[in-house]
């Protein structure tokens, strides 16, 4: 593969940012092992002064970085090529801006991707999340371990969105003795919201990936209780965490989350409504003891650590470049056509039921006095 470009990461390092750490660390770290000019340059920076005319600049951030955007904009003379990566998918609008400055999309799933495709015109690519780089190494399954302890990790809006449903589930599995605990580990806003059965743990990323190693499953929920499509199509970056952290993760039986368990040999660990989750929850104590809990982890670690490494997200990435010509890359840019994006009149909509509803009761109550 002949790709002879400099290759700029356009953001603010955040390494508290689970999506930086999974594509921008990754990635980055990746190429500079291969011997390719990487620099991670703040939007605060004059861009242009980064840009060589020597050779192709490929140009990475991310489609919501509204500092990066601009900074790509200030740049008059259009001689690089722009990869905006994707991830939630709340509203086509959201891209807007992202869509003047880009080439080309990337995103972590074929769902994103078929979503993406209905409203954007441009190369959308797939593009795997590496396994977290704050785990560092796969830490083996506890085996001996004498409770059942499972945990649910993420920012508190997921968890609203997706596990409150289960709640009253997992409090059953508490007071029936199928598993010994159940820990969430959030931002500080979850903590007064959880049934007092619960244990609260504040995240913190620098010791994250030790407190992770003390559990047995993991509870992980797409469930859309929000009726949004983004919940729904989230990628399966949890599942790997847990699987890399010496865990087995209990999923939701959405698109992402099937897809990886069925390819990891977990298919029996997905749940597709509150009643089947129940059915594995009191199930896991004789799970956890029996030698398949061993085998079943083995492989899935196996196939995790391999699909999504840091070095197979790169490789993935450098096929991308190299569609756009190696180490010639196409870097005329498209004429952008001006989309319009539905935007849900919500205000009018409800002005106009609310009004209906008045008028019908001052009908009823009119109509009434008439007789």
């Amino acid at each position: 593969m002949d790709i002879n470009a400099d290759i700029i990461f356009l953001g603010r390092c955040d390494h508290d940012d689970p999506l930086h750490r999974f594509y921008f660390d990754t990635l980055r770290a990746q190429l500079i092992y291969r011997g390719f000019s990487v620099k991670l340059v703040s939007p605060d920076e004059d861009l242009s002064t980064h840009i060589s005319g020597d050779k192709p600049t490929v140009i990475n951030f991310f489609y919501k970085d509204s500092d990066a955007i601009q900074s790509i904009n200030k740049i008059a003379e259009r001689n690089f090529l722009s990869l905006s990566f994707c991830s939630d998918i709340d509203a086509y609008a959201d891209y807007a801006d992202a869509y003047q400055v880009a080439d080309v999309f990337v995103c972590p799933s074929e769902m994103h991707q078929q979503v993406l495709r209905y409203a954007l015109d441009l190369p959308i690519y797939c593009l795997r999340e590496a396994v977290d780089p704050i785990l560092e190494k796969i830490h083996p399954v506890n085996v001996n371990k004498k409770t059942v302890d499972l945990v649910w990790f993420g920012f508190p809006e997921s968890y609203q969105k997706s596990m409150v449903v289960l709640e009253s589930v997992i409090v059953s599995a508490l007071q029936d003795g199928s598993i010994n605990s159940f820990s969430v580990i959030s931002g500080d806003s979850l903590e007064e919201l959880l049934p007092s059965e619960f244990t609260f743990i504040r995240y913190e990323t620098n010791v994250f990936a030790e407190k992770l190693r003390s559990f047995t499953f993991t509870i992980l929920s797409h469930i859309p209780s929000d009726l949004h499509l983004n919940t729904f199509i989230k990628s399966p970056n949890k599942a790997c965490t847990s699987i890399m952290s010496g865990m087995i993760p209990i999923c939701s039986n959405t698109p992402n989350y099937h897809s990886l368990l069925k390819n990891a040999g977990l298919e029996n660990y997905l749940f597709d409504s509150p009643e089947s989750l129940l059915n594995i929850l009191r199930k896991v104590r004789d799970l956890s003891a029996s030698t398949d809990f061993q085998i079943q982890w083995n492989y899935a670690s196996q196939y995790v650590s391999s699909h999504f490494s840091a070095q197979a997200q790169c490789d993935e990435y450098l096929e991308i470049i190299d569609s756009f010509g190696g180490s010639n890359l196409i870097l005329s840019r498209a004429t952008r056509q001006v989309l319009k994006f539905y935007n849900p009149p919500v205000a009018p909509i409800k002005l106009r039921f609310y009004l209906r509803q008045q008028f019908a009761k001052l009908r009823q109550i009119f109509g009434k006095k008439k007789s």
